[in-house]
């Protein structure tokens, strides 16, 4: 099979910062649940996600998806943020939890979802 044949694919090496390094701390958790659900890496600004408003855009995100849910994961200066799976369409909650790592974010997307009056205790 030649290149053209592969389509508009790049690999990871072949990727500008900052996706290259996202791609590669992500291929670090291939074994991880959660991988499996990683959609894309966005601008923050993602035109069939109307609940998407509250990302910091443009700022690179990587976005995980299950059916009509999504869940976003972010580093800012070191610390990592992840906005839970929320459905695309609808009123949404503006919750976004800190975490340590990209590991912790993977874990955070597996958790059930938490009733909304718990993230005030």
């Amino acid at each position: 099979m030649s290149d053209e044949d592969r389509g508009p694919f790049l690999t990871i090496d072949q990727l500008p910062q900052p996706w290259r390094g996202m791609m590669e701390a992500l291929s670090a958790h291939n074994d991880h649940p959660a991988r499996s659900h990683f959609e894309r890496i966005g601008n923050g600004m993602f035109e069939d996600d109307h609940t998407a408003r509250e990302l910091p855009a443009p700022h690179p995100i990587f976005r995980f998806r299950r059916g009509e849910l999504a869940a976003y994961v972010w580093e800012v200066d070191d610390d990592w943020f992840v906005r839970p799976w929320r459905p695309m369409r609808g009123r949404t909650s503006r919750t976004v939890g800190r975490v340590a790592d990209l590991a912790a974010a993977l874990d955070e997307l597996l958790r059930p979802p938490r009733p909304w009056w718990r993230f005030w205790a």
